[in-house]
């Protein structure tokens, strides 16, 4: 049973934050998260995306368009972060989608996700070690990323461990690497808190899998890049 919030119509909303709905709609119609098509889809999340309309997640949140414009405006700054020589790379802002989902119990997001992940560079048979809870089959570099992630979400980094991410991958993208854990943690608890629909465990694995053997047409990612957005700093 799902009591996730409806979209509400245009003139429902307050007239001062009708602005704030428009802009909220149009940024996450032109992100859309499956423009491609694969026969291996989960049915669930088809329905969700066809291109036609929102994601439920904003439009539930659509219901306060403020709060949903903050939201969405920051996504926006997220997605740009890989185009900066010293910003969190596209590929680690992926891996951070694919271990806080699994943390956190949220199949649909990493379902969804897992096509860009690999689109961007991350490995696919990374993700699957990771959705099959065989950790040690991650390279080192991807290890110590996981272990960051999951220390960020548990409340548990140490200075030795930060530092050396930050050797790692440079001081700003530390940064925002984890500033995004932190963001993202809070759109899976709200997702759960909205009752979104998930899928199944055994439905991302076979997914993953279908990545790994080349089955599914992974999309571009550089139609996720906000362009213009990414001009701003």
């Amino acid at each position: 049973m799902s009591w996730t919030p409806s979209l509400p119509a245009r003139e429902d909303v307050h007239e001062d934050e009708r602005e704030a709905y428009d802009r909220v709609v149009n940024q996450q119609k032109a992100y859309n998260y499956v423009p491609f098509v694969s026969t291996f889809l989960h049915p669930g999340v088809r329905e969700a995306f066809p291109g036609d309309k929102l994601q439920p997640y904003f439009a539930a949140m659509l219901n306060s368009p403020l709060i949903s414009a903050g939201m969405s405006d920051l996504g926006v700054v997220y997605r740009t972060r890989g185009e900066w020589d010293d910003g969190m790379t596209h590929a680690d802002r992926e891996w951070v989608d694919m271990v806080l989902c699994e943390e956190l119990g949220n199949n649909w997001v990493l379902y969804v996700h897992a096509p860009d992940a690999a689109a961007v560079g991350v490995r696919p048979e990374a993700i699957l070690a990771l959705v099959e809870g065989r950790s040690e089959d991650l390279l080192p570099e991807e290890r110590e990323k996981e272990l960051f992630i999951r220390a960020v979400i548990n409340g548990t980094v140490d200075s030795t461990q930060y530092k050396s991410i930050e050797r790692l991958v440079g001081v700003r993208a530390t940064v925002e690497l984890t500033c995004f854990t932190g963001h993202l943690i809070k759109t899976i608890r709200l997702m759960q808190a909205f009752g979104i629909p998930d899928v199944s465990r055994q439905d991302v694995i076979e997914w993953v899998q279908a990545i790994v053997d080349g089955k599914v047409a992974l999309p571009d990612h550089h139609a996720r890049v906000p362009t213009a957005a990414a001009k701003q700093d």
